[in-house]
């Protein structure tokens, strides 16, 4: 998975340390604002799937940090498929 999300960005990464948050949707939006309010820099379009919501921006320093929200109902159902087999076509 680490392999994957430095290709999202064409910034040379800082030395990387996990981070992770459950952020509920507004949460997520509150976040950004205050880190664009605060200098940022938006780093991507809004990603908004109705079940998927995700923002991005570059902070002072140039990290580039990856907001996301996904409903409960979709990570549930995503779970049940993936037992049964179900792949999307």
């Amino acid at each position: 998975m680490l392999a994957l999300c430095l290709q999202w960005t064409p910034i040379a990464r800082a030395p990387l340390r996990p981070l992770t948050d459950r952020l509920l949707r507004p949460r997520a939006g509150r976040r950004l604002h205050t880190a664009l309010a605060a200098g940022a820099n938006p780093a991507k379009e809004p990603m908004d799937h109705g079940f998927m919501y995700g923002r991005s921006f570059y902070d002072l320093a140039g990290h580039h940090w990856e907001l996301m929200w996904m409903s409960q109902e979709a990570v549930d159902q995503a779970g049940r498929d993936r037992g049964s087999g179900v792949t999307s076509a």
